[in-house]
Protein backbone atom coordinates (compact mmCIF):
# COMPACT_ATOMS: atom_id res chain seq x y z
CA UNK A 1 0.00 0.00 0.00
CA UNK A 2 1.05 3.42 -0.76
CA UNK A 3 2.51 5.42 2.08
CA UNK A 4 -0.48 7.91 1.77
CA UNK A 5 -2.55 4.87 1.98
CA UNK A 6 -0.45 3.33 5.15
CA UNK A 7 -1.21 7.27 6.90
CA UNK A 8 -4.94 7.22 6.30
CA UNK A 9 -5.39 3.46 7.95
CA UNK A 10 -2.94 5.14 11.09
CA UNK A 11 -4.88 8.19 11.46
CA UNK A 12 -8.23 5.64 11.54
CA UNK A 13 -6.99 2.69 13.66
CA UNK A 14 -6.10 5.97 16.16
CA UNK A 15 -9.30 7.81 16.21
CA UNK A 16 -12.13 5.41 14.58
CA UNK A 17 -12.63 7.98 11.74
CA UNK A 18 -12.56 5.52 8.14
CA UNK A 19 -11.69 7.02 5.06
CA UNK A 20 -14.01 6.38 3.17
CA UNK A 21 -17.95 8.26 4.05
CA UNK A 22 -19.79 4.68 3.21
CA UNK A 23 -18.14 3.46 5.98
CA UNK A 24 -18.82 5.99 8.48
CA UNK A 25 -22.43 4.52 9.43
CA UNK A 26 -20.91 2.90 12.43
CA UNK A 27 -19.92 4.73 15.22
CA UNK A 28 -16.08 5.49 15.67
CA UNK A 29 -15.96 2.95 18.58
CA UNK A 30 -16.89 0.40 16.28
CA UNK A 31 -13.69 1.08 14.28
CA UNK A 32 -11.34 1.09 17.38
CA UNK A 33 -11.06 -2.57 18.03
CA UNK A 34 -9.57 -3.50 14.63
CA UNK A 35 -6.02 -4.39 13.90
CA UNK A 36 -3.87 -2.23 11.48
CA UNK A 37 -3.76 -5.22 9.50
CA UNK A 38 -7.94 -5.95 9.67
CA UNK A 39 -8.37 -2.25 8.68
CA UNK A 40 -5.83 -2.71 5.63
CA UNK A 41 -7.99 -5.45 4.54
CA UNK A 42 -11.29 -3.30 4.88
CA UNK A 43 -10.11 -0.02 3.10
CA UNK A 44 -8.90 -2.73 0.45
CA UNK A 45 -12.26 -4.34 -0.31
CA UNK A 46 -14.24 -1.17 0.77
CA UNK A 47 -12.26 0.58 -1.77
CA UNK A 48 -12.64 -1.79 -4.75
CA UNK A 49 -16.69 -2.25 -4.23
CA UNK A 50 -16.56 1.54 -3.84
CA UNK A 51 -14.92 1.78 -7.10
CA UNK A 52 -16.71 -0.77 -8.35
CA UNK A 53 -20.28 0.71 -8.11
CA UNK A 54 -19.08 4.20 -8.77
CA UNK A 55 -18.21 2.68 -12.43
CA UNK A 56 -21.44 0.73 -12.85
CA UNK A 57 -20.02 -2.86 -12.50
CA UNK A 58 -21.24 -4.40 -9.33
CA UNK A 59 -23.30 -6.43 -11.72
CA UNK A 60 -20.34 -7.66 -13.00
CA UNK A 61 -19.06 -9.78 -9.84
CA UNK A 62 -21.15 -11.55 -7.05
CA UNK A 63 -19.68 -10.75 -4.37
CA UNK A 64 -19.49 -6.61 -5.37
CA UNK A 65 -23.84 -6.87 -5.22
CA UNK A 66 -23.81 -8.23 -1.76
CA UNK A 67 -21.45 -5.23 -0.65
CA UNK A 68 -23.09 -2.14 1.02
CA UNK A 69 -22.55 1.05 -0.92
Amino acid sequence: MSPEIEREIEHWRMTGDPPFPELRLSSREYWLRFSTMDLRLVHHIAGLSIDMHQRGYAACTVWAQKMPV
